[in-house]
């Protein structure tokens, strides 16, 4: 079993790191205290490539909401500071955002010649991910779970659970006024691409983007 940490992925003892967490952790800063720890780098190469062959069943969230105080923010008492990520609202963005953004640095690396190849495979290789995602952390978790009757799909007779998203937009966490602790977020800072404009829960509006405020009344 894999699970998705909104820096990635990991498994119950081994691994941890799909998302670039680890790039911007430093020794000691207490919001990013947590267990299993972050993994470096080749960690994180492992786990994108058996994502990439379907070698991951499910990727799900693991929320922890810790007020500055209890992460000892200002004192940096690693020792006492709570375990856990403040990463919410992240999930989605984080996972498809590791792999878009190794499509674009190997972009970089082409010749000019070369560019236009691949920017004609590209939207290809985006639908094949995108449909990876949507496997990884809806049709399979509800497979498992046997809820697949109701849930994990966009069909006739299923709860009308889903998001309207955009995978090009990107957006910067620091941008949306809906944060909690902002202090603490491990993502705060962070530039995504894939940003979620509307979220549906069985056919009613519950989060709007260009509305938050209202969203959350309702």
């Amino acid at each position: 079993f894999f699970f998705q940490a909104e820096d990635g992925i990991r498994d119950f003892c081994l691994s941890r790191g799909l998302g670039d967490v680890y790039k911007r952790q430093k020794d000691g800063e207490t919001k990013y205290k947590n267990s299993q720890p972050i993994r470096d780098s080749e960690c994180r190469k492992n786990l994108m490539e058996v994502f990439e062959i379907n070698a991951i069943d499910t990727v799900s969230s693991y929320h922890m909401l810790v007020p500055p105080k209890l992460k000892c923010i200002e004192s940096g008492d690693f020792k006492r500071a709570f375990n856990g990520f403040n990463s919410i609202g992240c999930t989605l963005s984080v996972l498809w955002n590791t792999f878009y953004l190794e499509e674009l640095k190997l972009k970089k690396k082409l010749e000019s010649q070369q560019i236009q190849l691949f920017e004609e495979n590209l939207h290809r290789r985006c639908q094949s991910l995108i449909s990876k995602i949507v496997k990884t952390t809806s049709y399979n978790p509800a497979q498992i779970l046997g809820i697949n009757d109701f849930k994990g799909g966009i069909a006739k007779g299923k709860h009308a659970d889903f998001v309207v998203w955009n995978p090009f937009a990107t957006m910067k966490l620091e941008d949306l006024d809906n944060l909690i602790y902002p202090e603490t977020h491990v993502f705060y800072g962070k530039k995504f691409y894939g940003v979620v404009h509307k979220t549906y829960l069985r056919g009613k509006l519950i989060y709007d983007a260009d509305n938050v405020q209202d969203s959350f009344k309702a």
